[in-house]
């Protein structure tokens, strides 16, 4: 029975105990019968495949050296006593001696007696435990009770005949004592003597096989102890998984139903978050044409200028016209003939004048016409251009999100398969304890099954939501920035344009009234929000007592369970006191003499471990900071070529807003020489008036076209005063956007520069972070070395080997098998590889870190650029609308010069 250990799982101490003792006689059956084991009763059938099991047993126990020296075996008198007790057993004889039987037939050359009659000293010294281990590696070892049966079939045939069934064990003669040899001559000699002595000899076999099987009784239950120790533990263990698991589990439940809950308010709350969002848009709309009507004011502006220097060139043709007019003034009279015809031509010309005023008038409608589709063609540009930014930057978002989701399953994932495997050793560790425990093991299974589901059904609610509330937070802050910004915007328009804008002042109003509604909704979704998150909140505290109640329930079970352990554990208990002493003991001088001869080799190879970790250590060392060095570098390199470009875009922008200010200057220059040459125009203009004054009466008609004349000139006169006004106003305007153009580079700077200042500190906190953990992984290393130092020591419990006795020898203690050995040598190198890992996570996390700082950076690059094209375009714009104002003053030039012509014909031709 102890050898379908083996075949059923991975060995644990017990099972390893148990097969090192070498005890397979009578006495072992009754422990062994009473515990079932999972890798018996599902592989080994009670009949035939036992006939195997002790040829592979003997072998697994000789590769063990870890248990203590087994008892003395019998001597051949008491063999003959113990043959005569088995009939009485015939089951549990038949159950012992058939698998030996078997082994003891495999090898036939061995069964000769003459080789084996020193294979274990009555005294059960330690020489005859180490040729009893030298033995069983070579063949394997035959159970006492079938050594000792085999002298009764010699001595005493008719007991042996009795048996047929035992027949093929009396070839098995090798495990008989030293003394059977004179007992089976005494037996020859003397029948009754004999007789006599096999009794006596029997009665005391009786005894020391009581003593023997006690003996195994308590090593058996002293493992079993301790495998039920170890079990209970991770009973224990696997219940407060459990217990975490189902807690993660309540409160998944909860948040999955309160996400479910809160999903349609959620929703609710961004419709009316994007109802506000297209009114502000509508509201920037507008506020769009406000700038293109302000830009059309500047453009007027620049049609003033042209226009006042047109005006200036007039009044120099003007002078010249009014010298030779004044060489001209006494032939006047004597064409007075002439000047009536021309006065009728004049007359005439008039009519032409009024027709070309008014298709200018017609042309000035159309422009204004055209120039107000343009305002409204941009404004729609720039609004479908601000709704395909919001979409690609939701898109982004969204995008963002499902990697981060991937992620978070794939995590979960390998968190479920490591909890299956966990879970799949613990329920086999438990099999080997109770058979009963399958079941409890298969709904725990199932349980974490579920739990894992639940978990990522969990984690994904969690990330809905979170998303959910992280979009309505910053979505009502960007709406609260935003209609702070517009309203500052709109009350500074509103009081530069008031006076003359009253049409944008009522679209404002409406406006108005739109931002008040769009922040009602957003109170409104606000309070929407806060009442879902109190029924979340009511439906989280529902689940959990649902919880509470399903863990009151599983734990009552769990209680069951470990009260039938502690059930088991207490009958354990009183068979190991018996003997519990004199194992401890045995354990001890073995610990004792391994470790004087193990304490060396140890150190050793300590010695070397260490020297090879620190060399890892090492090398890791340098790996990181080559690593480190090259990213502060590759970071500071990007800083200064980031730094130089931003400089550089701001001397151009400078040296732009330079070039302005001088072309305000000289138009203001221009405008002043333009007021001077006004003045002495209208000193000409006075001097004329006081000849008209001194010059004989004119008739009605004249009169009246000199009035007409008078007030083209007032006319004019306006039309130059607005173009001050204008250019005034554009003046204040220029310097207004140039020191908001300083402003927002000066805030851009600042902003870039506060960005490099975080990523810094976020890279100084994640190098210091990875130094922690270095040190962390250090004692984490000391530690497993520390470990390491106790599993050799623990190998050096495990008493020498001696020399073989006569080639035969006895199971050595028990101790940490090779097995284990490599176990824990694979444990650490996996831990190693973990720790790798990790490090190279977290420089995957800096580089990434990095990537994205330097997409930050291009973006800001981008924006620049985007910004000087937008300066260009609007410098070409400009220059446009500069010709543009050219082509009208030249037109207007004309129309003015001929009626200034007509005004000078009208008064010259009365005199």
């Amino acid at each position: 029975m102890s050898s379908g250990k083996p075949t059923g799982g991975p060995p644990t101490p017990t099972v390893k105990k148990i097969i090192n003792s070498g005890t397979f006689g009578a006495g072992s059956v009754k422990p062994t019968a009473t515990k079932p084991a999972s890798s018996a009763t599902a592989k080994v059938t009670p009949t035939a495949p036992a006939l195997k099991k002790p040829t592979t047993s003997a072998p697994s126990a000789s590769s063990k050296p870890m248990s203590s020296a087994p008892k003395p075996p019998l001597s051949s008198s008491t063999a003959s006593r113990r043959a005569s007790v088995v009939p009485t057993k015939p089951t549990t004889a038949t159950s012992t001696r058939t698998p030996l039987s078997a082994s003891t037939s495999s090898k036939p050359s061995t069964t000769e007696p003459p080789a084996r009659n020193s294979v274990a000293s009555p005294t059960g010294s330690v020489a005859s435990a180490a040729g009893a281990s030298a033995t069983s590696a070579s063949r394997p070892r035959a159970s006492v009770s079938e050594a000792v049966r085999k002298p009764t079939a010699s001595s005493r045939p008719s007991l042996a005949g009795s048996k047929t069934t035992t027949a093929p064990a009396s070839k098995v003669t090798p495990v008989s004592r030293s003394s059977a040899a004179p007992a089976a001559r005494t037996a020859r000699a003397s029948p009754s003597i004999s007789s006599i002595k096999e009794i006596q000899e029997g009665a005391k076999a009786s005894d020391a096989e009581k003593d023997k099987a006690l003996a195994e009784l308590q090593t058996k239950v002293d493992e079993a102890t301790k495998a039920l120790e170890e079990k209970t533990i991770a009973v224990s263990e696997l219940q407060a998984q459990v217990e975490q698991l189902e807690a993660s589990l309540s409160s998944a439940t909860s948040q999955l139903e309160a996400a479910t809950a809160s999903s349609g308010e959620v929703q609710e709350t961004q419709s009316k978050l994007v109802e506000a969002q297209t009114s502000l848009n509508e509201v920037s709309t507008e506020l769009e044409g406000i700038k293109s009507s302000l830009e059309s004011a500047q453009r007027e502006l620049e049609e003033t200028k042209g226009h006042a220097d047109s005006r200036a060139q007039e009044i120099e043709s003007l002078n010249a016209q009014i010298a030779n007019l004044s060489s001209e003034l006494a032939a006047s009279k004597e064409a007075n003939e002439t000047l009536e015809r021309a006065n009728a031509d004049n007359l005439s010309n008039a009519k032409a004048v009024s027709e070309i005023q008014k298709e200018l008038t017609s042309a000035e409608a159309k422009v204004s016409s055209l120039t107000d589709e343009l305002s409204q063609l941009k404004a729609g540009k720039d609004a479908a251009q601000d709704a395909f930014d919001k979409e690609v930057a939701d898109l982004r978002a969204k995008t963002a999100d499902v990697e981060a989701l991937t992620r978070q399953v794939a995590a979960l994932k390998e968190d479920k398969d490591e909890a299956a495997n966990r879970i799949s050793e613990l329920e086999v560790e438990i099999l080997e304890l109770k058979e009963a425990q399958d079941q409890l093991d298969d709904e725990k299974y199932a349980l974490t099954k579920e739990i894992a589901t639940l978990k990522a059904d969990l984690a994904k609610a969690e990330a809905k939501i979170g998303e959910a509330l992280e979009e309505a937070s910053t979505k009502a802050s960007q709406h609260e920035s935003a209609v702070q910004e517009l309203v500052a915007k709109h009350e500074s328009d509103l009081a530069a344009e008031k006076a003359r804008y009253e049409e944008v002042v009522a679209q404002l109003a409406t406006l108005k009234e739109q931002y008040s509604e769009a922040l009602i909704s957003l109170e409104q979704a606000k309070e929407d929000l806060g009442k879902s998150v109190e029924a979340h909140a009511t439906n989280v505290a529902a689940i959990q007592e649902s919880h509470k109640s399903e863990l009151s329930t599983l734990s009552e079970k769990l209680a069951q369970v470990s009260k039938d352990l502690e059930d088991q554990e207490a009958i354990y208990n009183s068979k190991v006191e018996t003997v519990k002493v004199e194992h401890e003991a045995r354990l001890k001088e073995a610990f004792e003499k391994a470790k004087q001869e193990e304490a060396e080799k140890h150190s050793h190879e300590l010695q070397a471990l260490r020297s090879e970790a620190s060399a890892t250590i090492e090398q890791i060392q340098a790996a990181n900071q080559i690593t480190l060095d090259s990213l502060k570098a590759d970071h500071a390199s990007t800083l200064e070529n980031d730094v130089v470009s931003l400089n550089k875009s701001i001397n151009n922008l400078k040296l732009e807003l330079k070039a302005t200010q001088d072309d305000l200057s000289k138009a203001k220059a221009a405008l002043e020489a333009s007021s001077a040459e006004i003045a002495t125009l209208t000193k000409q203009r006075d001097e004329a008036k006081s000849l008209l004054e001194a010059a004989p009466a004119i008739s009605p008609a004249q009169i009246a076209e000199l009035e007409r004349t008078q007030k083209e000139l007032s006319v004019a006169k306006d039309d130059l005063k607005a173009l001050t006004d204008m250019l005034n106003l554009t003046k204040s305007s220029m310097t207004e956007l140039s020191d908001k153009h300083m402003h927002d580079m000066e805030a851009a700077a600042q902003s870039r520069a506060e960005e490099v200042l975080k990523l810094r500190n976020a890279h100084d906190e994640e190098v210091a972070t990875l130094a922690t953990q270095k040190s962390e992984l250090l004692i984490q290393l000391s530690d497993l070395q520390g470990e390491l130092a106790t599993a050799k020591a623990s190998i050096s419990a495990q008493p020498a080997t001696p020399a073989k006795s006569n080639g035969n020898g006895v199971v050595s203690s028990p101790g940490v098998t090779k097995e284990e050995l490599a176990k824990m040598h694979e444990a650490h190198n996996l831990k190693i590889y973990d720790l790798e890992a990790a490090h190279e996570k977290s420089l995957k996390l800096l580089q990434e870190q990095l990537e994205q700082a330097r997409n930050t950076i291009e973006d800001l690059n981008q924006d620049i650029a985007r910004k000087a094209m937008e300066i260009q375009y609007l410098e070409q714009e400009q220059d446009e609308s500069v010709d543009q104002i050219t082509r009208y003053v030249e037109f207007f030039g004309i129309k003015s010069f001929v009626g200034s012509i007509m005004a000078l014909a009208m008064i010259y031709g009365f005199f």
